[in-house]
């Protein structure tokens, strides 16, 4: 659909009520929502046919799936909403999408339920005026969002013809509200086998650069610690980087 070639989608992992999840979704949205006048969330789950054990699409279904969502897209487009994104979990495939009329939109998903009788499926609708299904369901916490940064980030590195698994000092960057935060986050950030480069005054706030060595194929878990102890210190991960080593 138009929005959807427009607009910046990627996915993330996760866990629904502790169980795996994979989220696709349109980032771009969060620069404008709640947008004006699309205040009813429509939602469709359907139930898929062949999951994997763990409750995620197989590889068998794939082609099945992207044909009812490409159609579901359509509708969508046509019925002039916007398609926020979908979530897998559980042996099911949940999709999202903002409405100006939410009880509309479902009389027109009928059709569609019908194109795709051979899945089970349920439709429905709420009121969602400051989008929170999109800003605390399918936006990604911090953690999972650098998680799509380091999967874009090695991407490139692959495409220089990196070796992901060879240890190298990796840089990172983070900003602190003020030195003192700075000094107390690089402490503990060495007590994680992490080398202090410097902290930098910049304005009002502290810039920390630091560093380690690691193999860039572990990056998430990695990030995963150092996002996790920015948001105790009310802290911000800027990011990382490494040179290329090839094999």
């Amino acid at each position: 659909m138009s929005e959807q070639n427009q607009d910046h989608w990627d996915f993330y992992f996760g866990r629904v009520d502790g169980k795996p999840s994979t989220t696709f979704l349109n980032l771009s949205l969060a620069q404008r929502a709640p947008v004006q006048g699309f205040t009813d969330c429509v939602y469709v789950s359907v139930k898929m046919q062949a999951p994997k054990p763990n409750g995620l699409s197989s590889k068998e279904e794939f082609e099945a799936l992207a044909a009812l969502e490409d159609d579901l897209a359509r509708v969508i487009d046509t019925q002039g909403g916007i398609f926020a994104g979908r979530v897998t979990h559980a042996g099911l495939r949940d999709f999202f999408a903002y409405f100006r009329d939410g009880g509309a939109a479902k009389k027109a998903l009928l059709d569609f339920q019908q194109r795709h009788a051979g899945y089970a499926m349920e439709i429905g609708a709420r009121t969602d005026l400051d989008w929170e299904v999109y800003r605390g369901y399918l936006y990604p916490a911090p953690s999972a969002f650098q998680q799509i940064r380091n999967r874009a980030q090695l991407m490139q590195l692959q495409a220089q013809g990196d070796d992901l698994g060879k240890r190298r000092r990796i840089d990172h960057l983070a900003t602190m509200p003020s030195r003192e935060a700075a000094e107390a986050f690089a402490e503990a950030a060495g007590a994680e086998g992490f080398q202090l480069d410097e902290i930098t005054d910049e304005g009002d706030v502290a810039r920390v650069r630091f560093w380690r060595e690691d193999a860039p194929h572990g990056i998430d878990l990695v990030t995963d610690m150092i996002v996790g102890a920015l948001d105790g210190a009310v802290g911000r991960y800027d990011g990382w980087d490494c040179p290329v080593a090839k094999t």
